[in-house]
């Protein structure tokens, strides 16, 4: 799997909120939760800056689960 975002700005990780909303939908769905299944969108991006997203489980559950956005604040939206 390619890495899809660069591991040195800090603004370009998951923070507690995402973390948390992630780990709850993953155990909703029963798969695990790997903070790498989800791309973040830089700051000023043009999409949603700040969101993280990507497939509930990762890849190799795609349209088994929800294709997420979680912003900021821990919201997920599908």
């Amino acid at each position: 799997m390619t890495e899809r975002y660069s591991p040195e700005p800090e603004a370009l990780r998951l923070n507690d909120a995402q973390v948390e909303a992630l780990e709850r939908i993953c155990a909703r769905y029963g798969v695990e939760y790997d903070p790498g299944h989800y791309f973040i969108y830089p700051p000023g991006s043009v999409m949603m800056s700040g969101y993280a997203e990507g497939w509930v489980g990762g890849t190799d559950y795609a349209h088994r689960t929800l294709y997420i956005g979680v912003s900021p604040d821990g919201r997920i939206s599908s």
